[in-house]
């Protein structure tokens, strides 16, 4: 690792252990230990199959974009990859370590150019669900966290949708201005390319599309059974939409490379958030986010199996 790399993940952990201190200044760290004492186990493992559904789900959409593309590689050397690679992110500033994903699918065959257009479809369409949940929220939650400022839901809303509609359509303009964007530009711009290039056709599109949507629900869904470990929710299409929403926007805040893999800032936006829409306690909240993170790299870690897939 060169030495602005070096300095660039010192910053990023250094900024890691500020959050950590602000958000255990904020939120009473016995009162976050006694919710966490107090959480029904069962419950969280029914959070913890959610999310190995996710992995599953995550997998047979590449699976299906690399079928089309004509690469043969089994749904299991998919979720293997894919474990393997979540595990990276995990402790990289940005989620930077994802791209391993990459590296093992060369090993397999995959030439550079397709993976490209394999991970930026998947990219292109999580971001997708992540502008329409912010939309969504824009317009359902952000009143009952911001106050009834109307006039704000709708500009945020309405902004959102503008972007979605405008990006669905390809044209040079975008393409530019989506390159010039700082630290995501170029994975936003391979995304946006990857979903318009020729030759993956309107079906594996939709496909993608839908494994994307049922992916998201399933990880709202497994943290909403981890809240309920905690506070007494309950389960419905409503709440299952808003957890799904919730998650969805929180998560793409780690990709913003502001601490390793969005550690202090997911779970401190994430209290913030529920603790308004659910009119609960801050540190019931707090240890619901904490255990959110700690079930998904529970998970991830199972990832250290494979490490070795992007080794000759």
């Amino acid at each position: 690792m060169d030495r602005g790399k070096s300095l660039f993940v010192l910053a990023n952990a250094v900024v890691l252990v500020g959050l950590a201190y602000l958000l255990l200044s904020q939120v009473d760290a016995n009162a976050i230990m006694a919710a966490l004492s107090a959480a029904r186990f069962e419950l969280i493992l029914f959070g913890i199959l959610c999310y190995a559904s996710v992995i599953i789900v995550t997998a047979a959409r590449y699976k299906v974009l690399s079928d089309k593309l004509g690469f043969r590689i089994s749904l299991w050397q998919f979720v293997k990859a894919h474990l393997s690679s979540l595990i990276l992110s995990d402790v990289t500033p940005g989620r930077v370590g994802y791209a391993y994903f990459a590296v093992i699918l060369g090993k397999e065959g995959v030439r550079p150019s397709q993976s490209t257009r394999i991970l930026g479809v998947g990219l292109a369409f999580d971001f997708l669900f992540r502008a329409l949940a912010l939309a969504f929220l824009a317009l359902v939650a952000a009143p009952l966290v911001f106050g009834q400022n109307v006039a704000i839901a709708f500009i945020i809303s309405a902004a959102t949708l503008f972007v979605v509609l405008a990006l669905s359509i390809r044209n040079a303009f975008a393409y530019k201005a989506l390159s010039c964007i700082p630290i995501f530009g170029k994975k936003l711009s391979q995304a946006y390319d990857a979903v318009h290039s020729k030759g993956l056709g309107a079906k594996t599109l939709f496909w993608s599309l839908a494994l994307s949507g049922l992916g998201t629900l399933l990880r709202g869904l497994g943290w909403l059974f981890v809240f309920n470990a905690l506070l007494p929710i309950g389960f419905s299409i409503d709440t299952i939409i808003l957890f799904s929403a919730v998650m969805a926007v929180v998560t793409g805040l780690t990709f913003i490379p502001l601490s390793i893999a969005g550690l202090g800032v997911q779970e401190g936006v994430g209290t913030a958030v529920f603790s308004s829409i659910l009119a609960a306690s801050a540190p019931a909240c707090a240890a619901a986010m904490l255990l959110c993170r700690a079930m998904e790299i529970l998970v991830d870690c199972t990832g250290l199996l494979w490490l070795g897939l992007g080794k000759k």
